[in-house]
């Protein structure tokens, strides 16, 4: 099958129209990233800019600055790669090139949709440490995102498609494409879309800029969720802890797995995720860097007119390797083209969960350049422990969308804009590096590969273990060999791959399980209670109680924490009172209150009265109050009536000793209401007048006017009508539950979890009166898809939603949950409303405008 055929389809059609009509759109006298109004001064006409030709690879190796103890190599240069923006090595050694030859052509992006995009696969033919052989994977592609080789092939992510290929005839090509994926962006605006993939410790692919991550289980590809996070690439460390970054923002990263985050729709993002670990965003360029988009600005250049801090950082990496030497294992480096340079940051791990990025380096960078076109793009771990970097090497960076009128000027005069089609990939080692004798992990014995679960180089361990996984049906023997390596072994690592990889091929059962959470080493253990989640799924006592008992007795606050997380995997009432003697211990912190919460949906009221039924809660402790506003603010968002009714009983049962209780309960119904469409809050609705007001008034005192206040029922005297919102039905309930897992798995990634929506992607659904307003515009935006402008909260929009081919129960789901998640209040969507406003509106192949909606009764 001809991979072009995956360019040309309809939605890339679609978005091909789009980017012209943008283009066109672009007026003459203005660009794109102007902002109104703002003066951009020219650079000084004194002012001596060095000039910056196109150098080759050797010339450009002696503008570099490194770090003391280092040396840099080069690996690929033009011609033999042209545009690289990422780049993996498979098992064998042989480098994949992403090549997004189609970026930026010229100034104002005209041809950037033109299918010219390439997948290369580089290969050292005389062992050399350096790629000599070039075949193409894929050609003829519109801007070519990312590329993870696995499994005999090579996941792919184009624009709107995330694609598994293969070579099945052996000649380098892929001749075997399957469509496993598909999302919106990635042309309009290339910076704002999913790519990247990393290879998680429990064997998914997880992307950034986007809430996805893959697998493949019983010769299915399966998607699961994330929180999504950051913008251009992706990284983790030995733990497996997921880090990415902003153009702005260096560093930043989810402390345990984003899956916990998406557990209790009511409750938020958990406390821990997406958390900033770089705060220091100084650079310290080797030459002056007046071609920054925003560099008329005072802060972005110093008075030398070097880059004061990122404005352009992307593709970090963990380093985990040992082709650096000691000292570097573990530290992120993050490129920041727009410097000419990259960053080192030393991870610290601070007291309990946290973890901080340090600038490695005062008043210097790991390596910089004199070369304005150096551009490192993405950095990533090789088989022989060095640090390598995509070097895109052009003049022309900004896109389109957000060049200013001050960085066109210098793009132009200064010739920045050519040649095109260049590229370097770099390696940096020790200057005592010897490189190893280089190696073909596909011709390895199976205890070879099982060893190297265990090596000190993070690629070999990553690899070997995507191998295991892949093909240990080939050997079953494999499975002895890693159950005695996670027994065994001397390095904690090399247990907890072997753990992951027994995971990943099914051949984890309840013995093993419970020898490794008594391993010695917390980070070991901690894997253990992830990968024994199965077992608590399913209630099995004996696990249950070995996970509380380890996160009553360790010291560690990852594993205690890891231990809360996991609990939340049982759902029943013994997995809820275990979590409820765990925080009973200490729950002082935000990351362990939300870990519990996160795994209690729709049964915390019930958690409550487990909690408050403790004589130990009698007293009022560091962080008891928060926890149980806490869930008290989700008991309300759910807005179900019988659980908030059994809070405000609860709450007007506590005596004057536990007033504490009764005011975090109520604090935390107060802060779980949600607003009109006019922004107004929304009573606490039940559906009768409750019992226990006058006590619970007592118990409350003054303060609690605000709260009696706040409660409403039907008949309620002076209550406004336009502020009630009925309580959800059970019926509704599921709906919204039903519809929150479809938003996630389908809408999150242009308007993402947060409804707040995704510059130059999707506009915010949250406070959208799109979304309070009418039920039948909502309906047929969903079923037949938006084009055109649209004004959302006072902002115009110009992009395309396709549309959901849903069944009427999928669509009204998906409503009820837009209209009823955060914070709002309108009324649910009902199937047969659904089918009414279709079967009325009849067949229609084109999808509407925002004009034509507006006009509807």
């Amino acid at each position: 099958m001809d991979p072009s055929c995956f360019v040309g389809g309809r939605l890339n059609e679609a978005w091909a129209l789009v980017v012209l009509g943008l283009v066109l759109a672009i007026p003459a006298h203005a660009q794109n990233g102007d902002a109104k109004g703002e003066v951009q001064p020219d650079l000084p006409a004194d002012l001596v800019v060095p000039p910056a030709p196109a150098l080759s690879a050797e010339d450009e190796l002696a503008t570099f600055t490194l770090a003391p103890g280092l040396r840099v190599e080069l690996v690929a240069a033009d011609p033999l790669i042209n545009d690289p923006i990422t780049a993996e090595f498979d098992e064998r050694g042989r480098l994949w090139v992403v090549e997004m030859l189609g970026y930026m052509p010229n100034v104002d992006g005209t041809g950037e949709a033109e299918p010219i995009g390439k997948i290369a696969i580089l290969s050292d033919e005389d062992g050399d440490g350096r790629m000599d052989a070039r075949v193409e994977f894929m050609k003829d592609l519109v801007l070519p995102r990312s590329v993870h080789p696995c499994l005999d092939g090579a996941l792919v992510i184009l624009p709107g498609q995330v694609l598994f290929c293969r070579d099945e005839d052996g000649d380098g090509a892929a001749d075997s494409i399957e469509v496993i994926d598909t999302f919106n962006g990635g042309i309009a605006s290339p910076e704002h879309s999913l790519n990247g993939f990393e290879r998680t410790l429990d064997n998914w692919y997880r992307c950034a800029n986007g809430g996805v991550k893959y697998r493949l289980r019983a010769g299915r590809w399966e998607r699961g969720l994330t929180t999504g996070g950051g913008q251009w690439g992706i990284t983790k460390d030995d733990l497996g802890r997921i880090m990415f970054n902003g153009n702005s923002d260096p560093l930043r990263g989810d402390l345990f797995p984003s899956a916990y985050s998406l557990r209790n729709p009511s409750l938020g993002k958990l406390a821990g995720m997406n958390r900033r670990f770089a705060h220091d965003f100084t650079t310290w360029p080797v030459r002056i860097t007046p071609g920054v988009n925003r560099g008329y600005r005072p802060a972005t250049l110093r008075d030398d007119f070097t880059l004061n801090r990122v404005t352009g950082t992307c593709g970090p990496h963990i380093y985990r390797g040992t082709g650096l030497g000691e000292g570097f294992n573990g530290d992120a480096f993050v490129p920041e083209p727009c410097g000419n340079l990259v960053k080192r940051y030393r991870m610290v791990s601070k007291e309990g969960l946290g973890l901080d990025a340090k600038l490695a380096y005062q008043g210097r960078e790991f390596i910089a350049s004199t070369d304005e076109r150096f551009r490192p793009v993405n950095a990533f771990g090789g088989p022989d422990g060095g640090l390598y970097l995509v070097d895109l090497y052009r003049g022309i960076l900004q896109h389109r969308l957000f060049v200013t009128t001050f960085l066109r000027k210098q793009i132009l005069a200064r010739g920045l804009d050519k040649p095109l089609g260049l590229g370097r990939i770099w390696r940096i080692v020790n200057e005592d590096h010897e490189a190893p004798e280089a190696s073909d992990l596909s011709q390895w014995s199976w205890s070879e590969l099982v060893a190297a679960l265990a090596s000190p180089n993070g690629w070999l361990r990553d690899t070997a273990q995507r191998i295991l996984v892949e093909e240990w049906e080939e050997a079953p023997f494999v499975e002895d060999l890693l159950i005695d390596l996670a027994q065994e072994s001397p390095h904690a690592l090399g247990r907890l791959h072997a753990l992951w990889t027994l995971a990943g091929i099914g051949s984890v059962d309840r013995d093993l399980i419970l020898a490794a959470i008594a391993d010695p080493d917390p980070r070991v253990a901690a894997a253990a209670v992830r990968v024994g989640e199965e077992y608590l799924s399913t209630g099995r006592k004996e696990i249950v109680g070995a996970v509380e008992a380890l996160a009553l007795r360790t010291d560690d606050a990852r594993l205690r924490h890891q231990c809360v997380l996991s609990l939340g995997a049982v759902q029943t009432s013994v997995g809820d009172e275990a979590i409820a003697r765990i925080l009973t211990t200490d729950c002082s912190t935000a990351e362990i209150q939300t870990a519990a919460i996160s795994g209690l949906y729709t049964r915390e009221a019930a958690f409550v009265a487990t909690l408050l039924a403790d004589p130990e809660w009698a007293e009022e402790k560091s962080g008891r109050a928060g926890l149980l506003k806490q869930l008290a603010r989700c008991v309300v968002r759910q807005g179900t009536a019988g659980p908030i009714e059994a809070l405000l009983r609860l709450s007007s049962e506590q005596g004057a000793a536990q007033g504490w209780r009764a005011r975090a309960l109520c604090a935390g119904l107060l802060a779980g209401r949600s607003k009109g469409p006019k922004g107004d809050l929304r009573p606490v609705m039940v559906t009768s007048e409750p019992k226990g007001l006058d006590a619970l008034a007592a118990v409350l005192g003054g303060g609690g006017s605000a709260t009696l206040e706040a409660i409403g029922w039907p008949g309620k005297p002076g209550l406004p009508e336009d502020l009630v919102i009925r309580p959800m039905t059970p019926e509704e309930q599921g709906r919204f539950a039903r519809g929150a897992l479809v938003f996630r798995d389908l809408c999150s990634t242009c308007h993402q979890a947060s409804g707040r929506g995704q510059a130059g992607m999707a506009p915010p659904l949250r406070g959208s009166e799109w979304v309070f307003g009418s039920e039948k515009r909502l309906v047929l935006i969903l079923a037949h898809g938006l084009h055109g402008p649209i004004r959302v909260d006072g902002t115009q929009w110009d992009m395309e939603m396709p549309a959901f081919a849903g069944s009427p129960e999928e669509i009204a789901s998906i409503l009820t949950y837009i209209r009823r998640e955060w914070g709002h209040g309108a009324d649910p969507v009902a199937p047969d409303s659904v089918e009414r406003i279709l079967d009325e509106s009849g067949v229609r192949a084109e999808a509407w405008t925002a004009e034509e909606l507006l006009k509807l009764r």
